[in-house]
């Protein structure tokens, strides 16, 4: 995924809440900028370097989005809202091996009875499986860690996911992580029980979980390898 817009380094000075940070950019000028995602936030901490771009509606009260931020030396590709571009863009380069007996992809739109999926993968026999893509952020000396709360959203999902198993589909959780200074995926039960303890009853009921990491570049953002999940 290449990005067309020129970005600037800035460095974090100040929060609003959860969402909105104030930083300096490289000629001392102030301004505000979008987290896309908590877990974005907690790491724009103050003094951290962050690299925004300018949001192209002129409409919107705050100019710039993050993009990066620089945590523990290591480049973080912070906009979750562009998974699904950075899956699809991998699934028709066949750069998807885990999916490779399937021939084609339909990202789900609004308003399907699919709720919480994001893609229906179709084989060449008619089979299918839904995926839903998702982010790990939080790491832990080598690893990624997952789950780090309890997202009852998700827990909607793997109910929908389990419905669909009864149907004959299979069923994938496509975790990226979006940084490149992670060996491995960790099931911990340390941060979020409840939501650990359904991730766990579901991989044992047919729930796929697979990871993959990210090559980080500031002007392209990839899916490059597969990550082992350590449960």
């Amino acid at each position: 995924m290449q990005f067309k817009d020129n970005l600037l380094e800035a460095k974090v000075v100040g929060k609003y809440n959860k969402l909105i940070v104030d930083v300096r950019l490289a000629d001392d000028s102030p301004a505000v900028a979008f987290c896309p995602a908590s877990d974005v936030s907690q790491m724009c901490s103050l003094g951290k370097r962050v690299w925004i771009k300018r949001l192209r509606q002129k409409s919107n009260r705050i100019p710039f989005e993050v993009v990066f931020v620089e945590d523990g030396g290591a480049m973080v590709f912070g906009c979750p809202n562009r998974n699904n571009d950075l899956f699809e863009e991998a699934f028709n380069a066949g750069n998807l091996p885990e999916f490779g007996s399937y021939v084609s992809c339909r990202r789900i739109e609004a308003g399907s009875p699919l709720l919480h999926s994001d893609f229906e993968l179709t084989d060449d026999a008619g089979g299918k499986c839904c995926v839903y893509v998702t982010n790990i952020y939080r790491k832990l000396g080598g690893s990624a860690v997952f789950p780090t709360e309890v997202n009852f959203f998700e827990l909607t999902l793997f109910e929908e996911l389990r419905q669909l198993r009864a149907q004959g589909y299979a069923t994938a959780v496509f975790m990226i992580v979006p940084r490149a200074d992670c060996q491995d995926v960790k099931f911990s039960w340390a941060y979020a029980p409840l939501a650990a303890a359904k991730i766990y009853d579901e991989a044992k009921n047919g729930l796929k979980f697979v990871a993959y990491g990210c090559n980080i570049e500031k002007k392209c953002v990839t899916l490059s390898h597969l990550i082992p999940i350590l449960y």
